[in-house]
């Protein structure tokens, strides 16, 4: 795959900080490797390192896609830090904060999309790049692991040590830099649930326990189809800690805003492509991009907002299910009143896929039952002459060229597209990436993923 093919167009710029990482070591260094060269299949990666593994790093980062940048310290400090465990720690805290100014420096020469530091895996280590005013991840972090109380007995002579590093856990804990960066990081790794618990309550929220290797334990039977436990983490992050209707994405919550350009309706049924669309339009069309990104109609009378101001409103996307899903008046009396001036899109989908799909989800519709339903939609939106979209075409690059084509020709002069296709990416890495951008950034994420819950299939990629 060539750099310019849609799949590659618009990969999010990620800056991963690891002090300890070779291609060729073991333990921390070569988790510091994996976690770059794993993010690299889906993102532009920039890696961070300790330049002792320039040679390594340097010889291995084309192939594994990586733009290496090797950062040193000083004579004096690599001496110190080759002679005892204080003289290490001190070394780590001057290379991470030139290894700051360098990250300050690339960002500011060519934005990235997020950061996320990964070793040594310490909190004891503060994550200075979550400063840089972009989406952080820190970890996976350990060290907060102690002896069970009752055992100092057993432990001898390692008993004062073990008391020791109590303390200095705990003072550790307590610097400046180590509770900035837990407040700032979005997202933070922890290796183990001890660990977790050491740390202060107000960041649980944002903590996902996962081994530092990114390896879950998996049973050997029945054979099942593992999953990245890396990916299963970004999963969670960005479809539960974030849920998909943010302020930056969505109104509500965030507040009803007028926007230039068109006027645009996605009418559909549910799981048939809505939000493939939805992304579609706001990937290749950058004056649709509006924060936030579009209107959730259905969800506005959910949260009983007042209807008045939809009579008047311009520039937007709104996303709707109804009939489907039913609208009260005068919510609907509103939704009649704007399509006459609206696009109307309408993805579509074969009936049995939409049950399908619906029934993962846990809703069970029989036929005749979604046989009524889509009758009362097509009865209502057939009137506004609405562009029907076959959820096939949204997986093409070919057909959703000739889509946006045809959107800008019914929309007007004032829709111009992009001069390169976006498509979604094709890596489910990829995929939660780009959720946990969109949902941190909003209309600045790199490539919009609003998806609640979309898996590409192997035919589908091909």
């Amino acid at each position: 795959m060539t750099h310019d093919t849609p799949a590659r167009v618009n990969r999010p710029r990620v800056l991963m900080i690891a002090f300890a990482c070779n291609p060729a070591g073991i333990g921390e260094h070569w988790l510091g490797w994996g976690w770059a060269q794993e993010a690299a299949k889906s993102c532009d990666v920039t890696l961070l390192t300790w330049d002792r593994r320039a040679k390594e790093v340097e010889q291995a980062a084309p192939a594994a896609g990586l733009q290496a940048v090797c950062v040193g310290v000083p004579g004096w400090v690599n001496t110190l830090g080759d002679r005892s465990g204080l003289g290490r720690w001190l070394r780590q805290i001057v290379w991470h904060r030139r290894a700051y100014a360098v990250a300050k420096r690339l960002h500011a020469e060519k934005a990235f999309a997020l950061a996320h530091q990964t070793t040594f895996h310490t909190f004891r280590i503060p994550f200075r790049a979550a400063g840089l005013g972009i989406p952080a991840v820190w970890g996976p972090i350990a060290g907060g692991e102690a002896s069970p109380p009752g055992f100092g007995p057993w432990l001898g002579q390692l008993r004062m040590g073990e008391a020791a590093r109590k303390v200095m856990n705990r003072l550790a804990l307590a610097q400046p830099g180590v509770r900035r960066s837990l407040r700032l990081a979005q997202a933070v790794f922890v290796s183990n649930h001890t660990t977790l618990n050491f740390l202060p309550a107000w960041c649980h929220q944002r903590c996902i326990v996962m081994p530092p290797n990114a390896l879950r334990e998996e049973p050997a039977l029945p054979p099942v189809r593992t999953r990245s436990s890396i990916v299963e983490s970004l999963q969670l992050l960005s479809s539960r800690i974030l849920p998909h209707d943010t302020k930056k994405t969505t109104c509500p919550p965030a507040p009803l805003v007028s926007g230039d350009g068109p006027l645009i309706i996605v009418a559909s049924l549910m799981r048939s492509g809505t939000h493939l669309l939805l992304d579609s339009l706001f990937n290749n069309f950058s004056t649709l991009r509006h924060s936030p990104l579009f209107l959730d109609f259905d969800a506005y009378q959910r949260q009983s907002l007042p209807p008045a101001p939809l009579n008047s409103i311009t520039g937007l996307v709104i996303k709707t299910h109804f009939p489907e899903t039913p609208l009260a008046e005068p919510y609907a009396s509103a939704l009649a009143a704007l399509a006459p001036r609206a696009l109307v899109l309408m993805p579509r989908r074969p009936t049995a896929e939409i049950r399908k799909s619906l029934a993962k989800w846990g809703v069970e519709v029989s036929a005749a039952e979604f046989d009524e339903i889509e009758s009362r939609f097509q009865n209502f939106w057939a009137p506004f002459s609405p562009l029907t979209v076959d959820f096939s075409a949204l997986l093409k690059p070919p057909n959703v060229q000739a889509l946006l084509a045809e959107v800008a020709k019914r929309a007007g002069p004032g829709l111009k597209q992009n001069d390169k296709l976006v498509m979604p990416s094709q890596s489910r890495f990829g995929v939660y990436v780009d959720k946990l951008l969109t949902r941190l950034s909003g209309k600045n994420a790199p490539r919009i993923n609003t998806t609640i819950g979309y898996r590409l299939s192997s035919k589908q990629r091909a």
